[in-house]
């Protein structure tokens, strides 16, 4: 059997350890690349080509690498194992959304806040950060029956990016609510679901469809005709899964409690019992050297964010210089990085030098508002 796998410089991305532990359990035939920071630069542009998306991380980039390792070792299709945090309960949101309804009962507890520190203690460990962390999650306590409770104090953080837009493109969306959209488009009955099942619905249909699933997912496997399959994902176990209590996918605090009781005998205890590691990959290290310092500099200057008015030609530099001098930058100000040079390439690759096969498109292609169903755009308006 062969297994393929990624390695970081940095410790707090790689996971190179715990994978040996597993190949050498499994005795498989063991493949693994280093993504260097360096080659993440290089890559990214290549990336959002295949993306045709803005992103705001800049881990599909080294799952695009892996995929052209793959590919070079003669393979065409490969099993990955996303979907399974999804099914099982095993992302961190799940189990804050779990301690935050908790602590919203007595929302002057200390020890019901502590329950954060259980998620990550190597952030307690600092007293300073302790109190910030508990402050930001105990925002929006006393919103527990708003359907979107589980995953509105990580969109209103990220939503903070929203600043750095030009003054056109806040126009644009004017009063627009996405959560309200959102709220409109629930299932019937959403509302007396688990608390759990809230949360992993919002998830798999947002998060897992639009982001990990595609410009993380298949996007980046078939640009070098790679196919992905993804075995936690078959509709029967998921419809199952639908079924099963939420007190067997999160047992107190221990995520995916059920997979980790199936696969108990079949892997090693430091892999079933490890703390829970998400994948990520470096970005400010990544976009800000000098393998890609050029190309960053270049789409976030004054001239290129004029040429595409859509972000505050002000805003952008302090950005810029921030990050350079901060030692460790906040996620949201990464995010708003990769988020703003995505767009910017984006703009350049497919609006200032469109695709061949989108130089000659038909008097009839048109774009279509979706709220409105009416036809805002002729291909003439678009190449134009």
């Amino acid at each position: 059997m062969n297994t393929f796998g990624i390695r970081f410089a940095e410790n707090e991305f790689d996971e190179g350890t715990f994978q040996k532990e597993v190949v050498h359990y499994l005795k498989s035939n063991h493949h693994e690349i280093k993504a260097s920071n360096e080659n993440i630069g290089k890559f990214f542009p290549e990336v959002i080509k295949h993306c045709e998306k803005p992103i705001l991380r800049s881990a599909p980039v080294p799952l695009f690498l892996l995929s052209k390792y793959v590919r070079e070792k003669q393979l065409k299709v490969v099993l990955t194992g996303e979907g399974a945090d999804e099914v099982f309960g095993g992302y961190n949101i799940f189990r804050e959304a779990k301690i935050r309804q908790f602590w919203a009962k007595q929302p002057s507890s200390k020890k019901r806040a502590n329950l954060i520190g259980k998620l990550y203690p190597y952030i307690f460990s600092n007293p300073r950060q302790k109190t910030m962390l508990q402050s930001f999650f105990s925002r929006g306590l006393d919103a527990v029956n708003n359907p979107l409770f589980s995953h509105l104090i990580r969109w209103n953080n990220t939503a903070k990016i929203k600043t750095f837009f030009s003054d056109a493109v806040k126009s644009a969306i004017g009063s627009y609510d996405g959560y309200e959209e959102l709220r409109q488009n629930l299932p019937v009955g959403f509302d007396n679901w688990n608390g759990l099942s809230k949360a992993q619905y919002l998830e798999t249909s947002i998060f897992m469809s639009n982001y990990l699933l595609s410009s993380q997912g298949d996007r980046v496997a078939m640009a070098h005709s790679v196919e992905i399959r993804l075995p936690f994902l078959d509709p029967r176990l998921m419809e199952f899964m639908g079924r099963v209590p939420p007190a067997w996918k999160i047992r107190g605090l221990n995520e995916k409690f059920i997979l980790k009781k199936c696969l108990a005998d079949r892997l090693p205890d430091k892999i079933i019992n490890r703390p829970k590691h998400p994948y990520r990959a470096p970005i400010i290290q990544s976009l800000l050297n000098q393998q890609a310092g050029e190309y960053t500099k270049e789409m976030l200057s004054d001239n290129s964010l004029k040429l595409t008015g859509l972000f505050n030609r002000d805003k952008v530099p302090m950005l810029l210089n921030k990050l350079k001098k901060t030692a460790q930058p906040s996620e949201v100000d990464s995010m708003a990085l990769v988020g703003i040079l995505s767009s910017q390439i984006m703009y350049h690759q497919f609006i200032m030098q469109p695709p061949d096969n989108q130089k000659n498109l038909s008097k009839e292609w048109f774009i279509v508002d979706r709220r409105s169903k009416t036809t805002v755009k002729t291909n003439e308006e678009i190449l134009n």
